[in-house]
């Protein structure tokens, strides 16, 4: 994506991509914490991680304390739906 496009995932929140990184970041917690068709992916690592700490959890968290869950998340994440 370049600035200026606009992502969406089919959800009713948009965003346009820009170097802004506040705008970068509002992108990525929609995925993480709102996106519907992400929503069986997100259920899974709720499951993974609320055994230990309460959902939602930071994104620092989940990169350094939940990395392997995350990861797995994110290698899970089917891009075409998007």
């Amino acid at each position: 994506m370049e600035e200026g496009d606009v992502m969406s995932c089919g959800c009713p929140q948009t965003c346009k991509f820009s170097e802004d990184l506040v705008c970068r970041s509002q992108t990525i917690d929609h995925l993480i914490y709102d996106c519907s068709i992400l929503q069986d992916e997100r259920d899974r690592i709720i499951g993974k991680i609320s055994r230990h700490d309460n959902w939602p959890i930071n994104k620092r968290l989940l990169g350094n304390k939940y990395i392997k869950q995350f990861t797995h998340f994110t290698n899970t994440i089917d891009f075409k739906k998007l």
